[in-house]
């Protein structure tokens, strides 16, 4: 009998150490993820809700889904009258594919680099 409580007492701690350790994690609506296993893409997920990932293996990157601004720096402009203009640019973006972003830029502010040399180079 004293064997049988032992052997709950080890499992039950064993369950409640891997339900502290993290399975699941929450995705809040506006929000994107994937998931890491020594830093290989192995799920993306879009939707909300409740997942489940394999607790100290896997590691959870989130992206907002909502849109994101970029703001360049004010420069000035020649025009063809040869008088020179202010122009301060905007853009918007937006992630539609987790694992493409990650594996392109890694996150919002290697997007935001990748946007400052592509549109400043433009305008």
């Amino acid at each position: 009998m004293k064997r049988f409580v032992t052997i709950l007492v080890v499992a039950s701690a064993a369950i409640l150490i891997f339900l502290i350790l993290g399975p699941f994690y929450v995705l809040q609506e506006g929000e994107q993820s994937i998931v890491l296993q020594f830093g290989k893409i192995v799920n993306s997920q879009r939707n909300a809700g409740l997942w489940i990932k394999a607790p100290l293996i896997d590691q959870v990157v989130r992206f907002p889904k909502k849109i994101i601004s970029w703001d360049g720096e004010a420069t000035l402009v020649p025009t063809q009258e040869r008088q020179f203009i202010w122009v301060d640019t905007t853009a918007r973006w937006r992630i539609a594919d987790p694992k493409l972003f990650y594996e392109s830029v890694t996150d919002e502010d290697g997007a935001q680099t990748r946007l400052d040399a592509v549109i400043d180079s433009a305008v």
